[in-house]
């Protein structure tokens, strides 16, 4: 599975809207519910149509955007838990 091979961790202990309650970002949601790139939604239909869609319809783009890709491509965060980078604790 594509999820697999780009190292997306899912968070555990939701609140049945998806997210853990703290930041507002859903957590438990395995692809967006609509695309980046067009107006192609997803609700429900399994996240291997969705990278199939993202796949085959927008060639070279990420199926799951980091934060660099949004102004890269011109697209907008969905507020998933992949979009933000991790901050990294301590200091040295």
């Amino acid at each position: 599975m594509l999820s697999e091979n780009i190292g997306i961790n899912h968070a555990q202990n939701q609140n049945s809207d998806g997210s853990d309650g703290s930041d507002g970002i859903l957590h438990n949601i395995n692809y967006p519910p609509k695309c980046y790139y067009c107006d192609e939604y997803f609700d429900s239909v399994g996240q291997e149509v969705y990278e199939n869609h993202v796949i085959t319809k927008h060639r070279s783009k990420p199926c799951y955007p980091a934060e660099a890709d949004f102004e890269f491509y011109n697209i907008k965060p969905q507020g998933m838990h992949w979009e933000k980078p991790k901050v990294q604790g301590g200091s040295s």
